[in-house]
């Protein structure tokens, strides 16, 4: 579960790095060179970023090539927005490989403007940290920070979370004197950017959730009260950006669910069982808590002190939103339907927890066929999935020749729907018929 969380946060870490870096150039095109951009670059660049907001790759990707050629876009920048749209399209391994492009482009010389540079270098650094990829992350952040630590220009906060990456990185690799030293110098630039003239409260969203990732390096028993400074810290700076005009409403409530869920771990930890029990109901009162994600990350606690009725219910609950496809069972007066599920919890989980399985008579003489959400939820490049309707029917009109018949016109049925759009989950499918 706290896998699951830490992944959650550097999402929202890499996620608000790209929107912020497109929020300081929105309409705002500066170049390297003496010459003042003309209006043909920033149209270029305005239609460029447009595209990749809507996440789709495949027309950003052309578009901003065409304007490559044209001597109107930098690679750099091209590279910029094809990783933005990989990133809306939550396609993290295709945005860190564009990401990668603008980072090698600097380190062979490249004079473009450096805003790009440092940013591309925080989140690749944090896309090889959400991958367990300590060393590559070090070896991306350590030289982007010597380079941008001395300049006054370069502001706080970016400066911040290349010493918090590295920190972290450190703190995996067993260098936790290191770790400490570089997470504190981080805090100090945090709150010195909370007053610095180009503040900017998405930014600040950044140093908020990177202050709770380092209390989660700091979760064993031998370490409790770092935990909690590092949980206060973050508690004080949330305090302090829920106050400011314009301040995101759905950060604070989610930063407020986390935290509080966080101190009543940290005071289980300290066998501290009523305190413990008074937070996590504050936790409750949060909206966070109220949600799929909130729910899910609150069963962590639940099974900690062996309430395990409430965190099977809300498994039960999570599974009828994201369980296992049903298989579908062909012929029948229908010639082929979805079997019914029962909701469980996942198998396994503690000693007595009943599981409900499903039974079906026979599938003697009848096509069973199984399959993973990469299926039904394949997308092409206007996003539409390929439906649960859609592959029902298809089942029900294919002439049933083998099961690998099946299998192989399902994958160029599939194939057909994406149109080349990029695949957006791992996709398994097995057909079984019994004589």
């Amino acid at each position: 579960m706290k896998k699951a969380m830490n992944r959650i946060l550097i999402t929202i870490v890499l996620a608000v790095l790209l929107l912020s870096v497109t929020a300081c150039h929105n309409g705002k095109l500066t170049s390297s060179s003496n010459n003042e951009p003309d209006s043909l670059s920033i149209a270029a660049e305005n239609q460029v970023e447009a595209v990749a907001e809507t996440g789709d790759i495949t027309r950003t990707i052309e578009l901003a090539d065409s304007f490559v050629n044209q001597n109107q876009l930098s690679s750099v920048r091209a590279n910029f927005y094809k990783a933005l749209a990989s990133n809306r399209r939550e396609d993290y391994p295709g945005m860190a490989e564009y990401i990668r492009k603008i980072v090698k482009a600097y380190e062979e010389g490249s004079d473009e403007d450096p805003l790009f540079y440092s940013r591309a270098a925080i989140s690749l650094a944090g896309y090889y940290i959400s991958m367990n990829q300590y060393e590559e992350a070090m070896n991306v952040a350590m030289p982007a920070l010597a380079r941008f630590e001395p300049d006054p220009n370069i502001q706080s906060d970016w400066k911040g979370i290349f010493l918090s990456f590295i920190g972290a990185c450190q703190k995996k690799l067993n260098q936790p004197e290191e770790a400490k030293k570089n997470f504190e110098q981080a805090y100090q630039y945090y709150r010195k950017y909370m007053g610095e003239e180009r503040f900017k409260l998405l930014d600040f969203q950044t140093c908020i959730v990177d202050l709770y990732n380092i209390s989660m390096y700091y979760t064993s028993k031998e370490t409790l009260k770092e935990e909690q400074m590092w949980n206060d810290r973050c508690d004080s700076l949330l305090s302090w950006y829920r106050i400011q005009p314009g301040a995101d409403s759905a950060h604070v409530e989610m930063m407020d669910g986390v935290i509080a869920l966080r101190r009543a771990h940290i005071l289980l930890d300290e066998g501290k069982k009523a305190e413990a029990d008074r937070a996590f109901e504050e936790f409750l009162k949060t909206k966070y808590s109220k949600g799929n994600e909130g729910r899910l990350i609150a069963c962590g606690y639940l099974t900690k002190v062996g309430r395990y009725a409430e965190a099977a219910n809300i498994y039960q609950d999570y599974d009828r939103i994201a369980g296992h496809n049903p298989p579908v069972v062909g012929g029948g007066d229908n010639q082929g339907d979805f079997l019914q599920m029962e909701s469980n919890a996942p198998i396994g989980l503690w000693e007595g927890l009943e599981y409900e399985g499903e039974e079906i008579d026979t599938i003697k003489g009848r096509p069973l066929f199984i399959y993973t959400d990469g299926l039904n939820e394949a997308e092409n490049h206007q996003q539409q999935q390929f439906g649960d309707d859609h592959l029902l029917d298809l089942l029900r009109r294919t002439q049933f020749a083998s099961a690998q018949q099946v299998v192989e016109s399902m994958v160029e049925t599939v194939i057909q729907h994406r149109d080349g759009a990029e695949s957006n989950d791992d996709l398994t499918m097995m057909c079984i018929c019994m004589d």
